[in-house]
């Protein structure tokens, strides 16, 4: 009741100043000054960072060496990569010498480690487990690192960069940059970047960072397309790391046995006819048929491209499963679990997969591999029990414990990610207990939240009183993989401070107690820069309102991400013209940049657009009827001015393209 009070006077407050705000933007509308508004002070985001997450990896020692990469003009450092590193390796090279030159004057050049030799005189930068690094006997501590962590050391004069992956390598290169220039990334091209650097020096480093999220996924189409930002941010393509099977990543189970294929074989198939049957109706033999057929293609796929370990064997996207006598018995004994009899299936299919690996034929292949399967609306409850005197979740019994290959990819639609997984008064706690139960089945879990509403693509969803909570108890139950999932279809950009959600994604899934409010302040200074201090109000402003909107308008609970929220009652006329009022202003506050800085300016004013594309679209769908004709052309007029730098593609995940849109405004 507190947080409901608190919440409709801090709306209050907000109205009344956006009444003031309104008259202050139309006396002083046109005022150029390079001075920016200092913003009323953050308004916290809820109660993340009240605890911290134990057990995580981010060693960062270093000390004075009394030596220099860089002084008095003088730089003898070069840039050391192997022949056969790998793209990432040569574009975090690449990276790496173009921003040390931006930030000092200086070229280092890039050289291959088996065309020189290594010496304590010598001045590497050695990106990558290469012959440099081994002739130096630098080594890595493999088992710590994962897929993704990374050694920064210096030994000698030299520095070195290593990791299992080229992927650690590279991203360990842009820590480097971070160490030496406080280099970080928010957006495309926007990066911070100290600049006229006369001295670098050498420092004795001994880092050891690993993600508390072991692979952090690109979670936007456009992220997907554009490697260069997707890479800078730490992030990495789905499809770069899973084999598909007939095509698909996901939702997949019918492509490995086609119902088509096999018309006769009623019993591989389950009552909804849209799945597979994983007890094949109780009848063993054939059971055992289905697992091979699953198994092979499998093989198969692993056979057929050596670099990938992930492959995915996931029930299509539906509510229900099989009702068949056997799935209900084994539902009823397996605590309520569908998914029981998923994990039996799949732990005898992953036994095949290591049989043929392990034999003289499959020695050619041998190597790691994991099949993911859905924890997913029907099966998103695991096969567990509570057992009061351990106080802890325990295995209903082995047979459905995962095989070490096995890994269930956690997810629901149903949540509400407008809220933590800690809200005792969320639809959350039941998923959050599911998660903690599939913690004790398997040694590591794959999860796939949400993080947009996916009916409308350009209206702000509230996920960041939520997110860091979230991640954090995904990463005390065994998370090693987020896909977090925002606009996905989205192309050209996205709006409703969605590159903020990106950029506290890529932070906060890397180290999960690190200072949210902190880092939204630093993505405010260099995404908005001079505008800076009028778009963080503006944000704050709406959240705010957001919090009011989901504990007292209704916009929450179950399946969120899909709710109907063109609808007067959520969104207040007076408050949606002051935001595209302040957006505006800060327009204005930009624009002395066109004489000094002019691709400053470009990067500047599509950054700020982007964010007044919500407010306007809202104006648009729910009041053009009340709207003065002034408004309304002042309205599709900065809509088509803001979507025109944007460029962005769709209006939800499913259709509805913006270009229909502005054909149905009468703007084109």
């Amino acid at each position: 009741m507190k947080k409901r009070i608190w919440i409709i006077l801090a709306v209050a407050v907000i109205l009344i100043a956006a009444a003031v705000t309104a008259v202050v933007l139309l006396t002083n509308g046109s005022s150029q000054e390079k001075q920016t508004q200092q913003t009323s002070g953050n308004t916290d985001i809820s109660h993340t960072n009240d605890f911290s997450v134990e057990g995580t990896v981010h060693i960062f020692n270093m000390s004075e060496t009394g030596k220099y990469i860089l002084q008095n003009g003088s730089c003898n450092y070069s840039v050391v990569i192997a022949t056969d590193g790998g793209e990432r390796i040569e574009t975090a090279a690449k990276d790496f010498v173009n921003f040390f030159l931006e930030a000092t004057g200086f070229y280092l050049p890039t050289v291959y480690a088996e065309d020189v030799t290594y010496s304590a005189d010598a001045c590497y930068i050695v990106i990558g487990d290469n012959q440099i690094a081994r002739a130096a006997g630098v080594q890595k501590e493999t088992e710590v690192l994962g897929e993704q962590g990374f050694h920064i050391k210096t030994l000698d004069n030299s520095i070195f960069i290593l990791g299992n992956t080229e992927v650690a390598a590279q991203f360990g290169a842009y820590e480097l940059l971070t160490q030496l220039f406080d280099f970080d990334y928010f957006g495309v091209d926007c990066y911070k970047l100290d600049r006229d650097v006369k001295e670098v020096s050498l420092m004795q480093y001994d880092i050891t960072d690993v993600p508390d999220i072991g692979i952090r996924m690109t979670n936007y189409q456009f992220l997907m397309s554009d490697k260069v930002t997707a890479q800078r941010l730490r992030l990495v393509n789905f499809g770069d790391m899973v084999i598909p099977v007939g095509g698909a990543n996901v939702h997949n189970s019918g492509k490995y046995i086609p119902k088509a294929d096999y018309p006769d074989k009623t019993d591989w198939f389950s009552t909804d006819e849209k799945n597979l049957c994983y007890t094949a109706h109780g009848n063993a033999q054939e059971l055992e048929q289905m697992q091979r057929i699953v198994a092979d293609v499998i093989i198969e796929h692993f056979k057929s491209d050596p670099t990938k370990v992930l492959i995915t064997m996931t029930h299509e996207d539906t509510q229900t499963l099989c009702t068949c006598p056997a799935c209900t018995e084994m539902m009823n004994y397996y605590n309520g679990s569908q998914a029981a009899s998923i994990v039996i299936f799949l732990n005898r299919v992953c036994e095949m997969v290591e049989e043929y690996f392990q034999t003289p034929e499959g020695k050619p292949y041998d190597r790691d591999f994991y099949v993911l399967f859905f924890a997913y609306h029907a099966t998103n409850k695991p096969p567990v029990r509570y057992d009061e005197s351990q106080q802890a979740y325990v295995p209903v019994d082995d047979r459905v414990i995962c095989n070490p290959h096995l890994i269930p990819y956690f997810c629901e639609t149903n949540g509400d990610y407008t809220k933590d997984f800690y809200d005792e008064d969320s639809v959350n706690i039941p998923i959050a207990e599911n998660m903690k139960g599939w913690s004790v089945l398997s040694e590591k879990l794959y999860f796939w939240m949400y993080s947009a509403n996916m009916s409308y693509y350009l209206t702000p969803y509230n996920t960041f009183d939520s997110t860091q909570a979230i991640y954090k108890l995904a990463v005390e139950n065994k998370v090693d993989f987020i896909y977090d999932q925002g606009q996905s279809r989205q192309t050209g950009s996205a709006t409703g401070w969605s590159w903020l959600k990106i950029y506290l994604y890529s932070k906060l899934t890397w180290n999960v107690d690190q200072d949210i409010n902190e880092l939204i302040d630093k993505f405010m200074e260099n995404y908005f820069g001079p505008a800076a201090d009028t778009m963080k109000e503006t944000f704050y402003q709406w959240k705010t309102y957001a919090n009011y909107q989901s504990d007292v308008l209704g916009y929450s609970g179950s399946r969120s991400i899909f709710y109907a929220v063109l609808d007067t009652k959520l969104w207040n006329r007076q408050l949606l013209q002051t935001w595209t009022a302040s957006i505006s202003k800060a327009l204005e506050e930009v624009e002395y940049l066109k004489t000094e800085d002019l691709t400053k300016y470009n990067m500047y004013v599509k950054n700020i657009s982007t964010e007044r594309i919500a407010y306007n679209y809202l104006l648009l769908m729910l009041y053009q009827p009340n709207m003065t004709e002034a408004d309304i052309a002042l309205a599709k007029e900065q809509f088509y001015h803001d979507q025109m730098l944007a460029n962005l593609g769709l209006q939800k995940e499913l259709g509805g393209s913006i270009t229909d849109l502005l054909k149905e405004w009468g703007i084109i």
